[in-house]
């Protein structure tokens, strides 16, 4: 269900195309890069899929399939660090080479960045060493602990 603010009316949303067979349950709703995001790993095939919703005002209104990262042809000692229930978008940017690149946070505060559109050349960006202690961690509860702070995600009104 969608509701627009504009016209204060609810519509439907089809969802992204056959994303929901053999798909782990923690399948996440984001913003990313100003438009919707739905991420979900697919267990049976071992990877990890972004789906973007370009242009909602058009009649014709489509998602994208903006990554898929196979998560199979990480290292043992990056799926033990990485792979756990919770993993989500956080944010896009330009690498140094002009590669559009996505940071995703996963577990307790682990953050990494992938390639678009194969999901390669993966980098870890921040991963806390064991005993270290991070601010606002809750244990056990399987919610984000670490996102990006967007103030506002409409155009501010121009003032005459």
């Amino acid at each position: 269900v969608s509701f627009n603010v504009s016209s204060e009316t609810f519509g439907a949303l089809e969802p992204p195309p056959n994303p929901w067979v053999h798909v782990h349950a923690s399948a996440r709703m984001t913003e990313l890069d100003g438009c919707l995001c739905v991420s979900y790993v697919n267990i049976r095939q071992g990877l990890y899929h972004i789906w973007v919703l370009r242009d909602y005002a058009k009649p014709h209104r489509r998602w994208e399939q903006l990554c898929r990262i196979d998560l199979t042809s990480w290292t043992k000692s990056y799926r033990m660090q990485l792979c756990s229930p919770w993993m989500a978008p956080l944010g896009m940017y330009n690498g140094e080479n002009g590669q559009t690149r996505i940071m995703l946070a996963a577990g307790a505060s682990q953050v990494f960045a992938v390639n678009v559109p194969d999901g390669d050349a993966l980098e870890i960006l921040f991963c806390p060493v064991e005993d270290e202690a991070i601010a606002g961690s809750f244990d056990g509860h399987g919610e984000p602990r670490l996102g990006l702070l967007e103030e506002s995600l409409t155009t501010p009104f121009p003032f005459e």
